[in-house]
């Protein structure tokens, strides 16, 4: 079998439909592929739903669960697929979509990820976005794509994820919950921290590019069984539980650096990487993250050693090749000058200077172009 797409479902009989409906409009025969649905307690008609397809089509596979059981995790522990895919119970994927993704899985067997493009919109299609999603010739509409930290722009190998011990419901959080020595640890980003992990077991990843192959929703009415509707207090503690984590991540990073400058007298350039990639991800959560969390995140990074306070001798290119790393209109961004220098813990004052300053320039473009359409407005009345 090819491929085994997990989709954990809660309360969602708005969409659910649709979602289904674009699973099994693919270039593959059913036995290529299965549909493992995960209920994870819903109390709408989306258990009604789910058993009358699984009724009409063979490779559906239903799970009936308690709420907050880890619908994706149970899911990947039922699939028999060779690549897994985690796909959202509102999202839709392109038709034909599978044969594309097993033609090019088929042409590089070293990835052991392969990322596609995506298309993002709001609650519903428009009638072109309609007609373009049909005949497949959605676009890629997200520029950073390559860099954000998602699981459902991506196929993984199954064979990969088992001999790593990886969980869509990441183990590293866990290990920072005892790390910190917290009962309760509630976390935002567990996707962001699962490709984390998958990156520190030195995941190859292929790149497809072309058509969308995937459609995310933004929707008001979202939500999934461990995260609907938080509470103002909830997700503020989530974020700062996310920011926990990253900094066990980063501490753990900068020992594993620190046993290679023991043992060999440097870190080999990997380690060093991994160790700033580590420390660049604390820097952008701190400045868009909640800012009554600053001035205690600062502390533990400071008693904790986890930043340098100059430049690593591993960490051989300068901010020039950097900025030609990232390419394009980012390379001329004051946030990649600050993600470069983010070694240091003054990057988190820089990161937090040039994301206060992005705000305010938003807010004058936003009043400039209120201004210009007021004046027309009483030009044309006049």
């Amino acid at each position: 079998m090819f491929i085994s797409i997990v989709i954990p479902i809660w309360n969602d009989e708005k969409y659910l439909t649709e979602c289904l409906d674009s699973c099994l409009k693919q270039g593959l025969p059913l036995e290529e592929y299965e549909l493992i649905c995960v209920d994870d307690g819903s109390t709408d008609r989306t258990p009604e739903i789910l058993r009358s397809y699984a009724d009409q089509y063979p490779n559906i596979r239903l799970l009936m669960m308690e709420r907050h059981k880890g619908g994706r995790t149970v899911g990947y522990l039922q699939a028999k697929g060779e690549y897994i895919w985690f796909v959202d119970h509102d999202d839709l994927i392109a038709p034909n979509a599978l044969a594309e993704l097993k033609s090019f899985a088929l042409a590089h067997p070293e990835a052991d990820c392969i990322s596609f493009p995506y298309y993002h919109f709001f609650e519903s299609f428009t009638e072109a976005e309609r007609e373009l999603f049909n005949t497949c010739q959605l676009k890629d509409n997200d520029r950073n794509r390559r860099h954000n930290a998602v699981v459902w722009d991506s196929i993984f190998k199954h064979s990969f994820l088992v001999d790593h011990n990886l969980f869509p419901f990441p183990k590293v959080v866990l290990e920072a919950k005892k790390y910190w020595g917290l009962e309760k640890f509630p976390v935002f980003g567990s996707d962001s921290i699962f490709m984390a992990e998958c990156n520190d077991c030195n995941m190859r990843r292929a790149y497809r590019d072309g058509n969308a192959l995937y459609c995310y929703r933004y929707s008001s009415t979202s939500q999934t069984a461990d995260n609907a509707k938080p509470t103002a207090e909830l997700r503020s503690k989530k974020n700062y539980n996310s920011l926990l984590c990253f900094i066990y991540m980063a501490i753990r990073a900068r020992e594993k650096y620190e046993l290679e400058r023991q043992q060999n007298g440097a870190a080999t350039t990997e380690t060093t990487i991994n160790l700033i990639v580590k420390l660049r991800g604390i820097a952008k959560m701190m400045a868009f993250n909640d800012p009554q969390f600053y001035r205690p995140a600062i502390k533990i990074l400071r008693e904790k050693q986890a930043f340098f306070t100059r430049k690593p001798p591993e960490y051989s290119f300068g901010l020039s090749d950097y900025l030609k790393m990232r390419g394009g209109s980012a390379r001329f961004s004051p946030f990649a000058v600050a993600e470069y220098y983010s070694f240091t813990l003054k990057a988190l004052i820089v990161m937090r200077r040039v994301k206060t300053f992005w705000r305010l320039r938003s807010k004058v473009s936003a009043w400039r172009v209120a201004r210009v359409a007021i004046s027309k407005k009483l030009h044309q009345r006049r």
